[in-house]
């Protein structure tokens, strides 16, 4: 079932299907941390319904280009009608692909910066879903952590910048890979419910082909953010 709701900045909006993935806090703190440069040129990848570019063009972060890949044709669809009510058909183009053909459709040194919001579970791991749209987002039934870093590096400048959220517990796969694949990690946040829980979510930033020094951030306390979406949807944590 559609519903429409207001994202509370200006007049953005969004709408959301209950028979897929709703989008949760882990969108809106990735949102917040992602930096751009007006002349970016920006992949996402597993955009769902299009929550973060449209947070980050709404919230002042502009590019000069972004590509949203999603893999289910079904929620791509509702990707494209969310771009199109917002008026954002110059500045956000919708593939409906996997992210593991990004070097086939990119080309290799195309973006400047690649933010994702990947599945966080491992597919043996947790109760999967029976409905196979929400199960997709959160297991890595279509993809893995490797797949989605690899395919970052391939398609990165270098220098350029990949951005995720992920989960806490997982940091240490997230931190592996990137090193792998030549993405130095250069800034982490964690990100915790309130100043009583441990942090659940993590936030890294970092760049391709860099020699640099790793930054934790203070940490982020949802309870405490000026911004905050959760409460309209309510139907997913921000675990996933």
């Amino acid at each position: 079932m559609l519903r429409k709701e207001n994202l509370k900045i200006g007049n953005y909006c969004i709408y959301q299907d209950t028979d897929f993935f709703l989008y949760g806090t882990d969108a809106v703190v990735l949102s917040d941390f992602i930096q751009l440069k007006k002349n970016d040129i920006v992949v996402e990848f597993g955009t769902g319904n299009l929550i973060i570019p449209i947070l980050l063009w709404a919230k002042g972060k502009k590019f000069k280009k972004l590509y949203a890949m999603e893999i289910q044709k079904e929620v791509c669809d509702l990707a494209i009608m969310n771009r199109n009510i917002n008026n954002l058909q110059d500045k956000i183009e919708v593939i409906n692909a996997d992210l593991k053909d990004a070097l086939k459709i990119f080309g290799s040194e195309f973006a400047n910066v690649v933010f994702t919001n990947p599945p966080y579970r491992k597919v043996n791991s947790g109760t999967i879903n029976p409905n196979i749209k929400k199960a997709i987002a959160r297991h890595e039934i279509m993809c893995t952590i490797e797949d989605v870093i690899r395919s970052a590096m391939q398609i990165l400048k270098f220098g350029g910048r990949f951005y995720m959220v992920y989960r806490s517990d997982r940091l240490t796969d997230a931190l592996y890979y990137l090193r792998l694949y030549r993405l130095e990690p250069s800034l982490i946040r964690f990100v915790h419910q309130n100043k009583e829980k441990e942090s659940s979510l993590v936030l890294i930033e970092a760049k391709k082909g860099k020699q640099c020094s790793l930054v934790v951030d203070k940490p982020l306390f949802i309870d405490e953010m000026e911004y905050y979406l959760e409460t309209q949807n309510g139907s997913e944590d921000e675990t996933k």
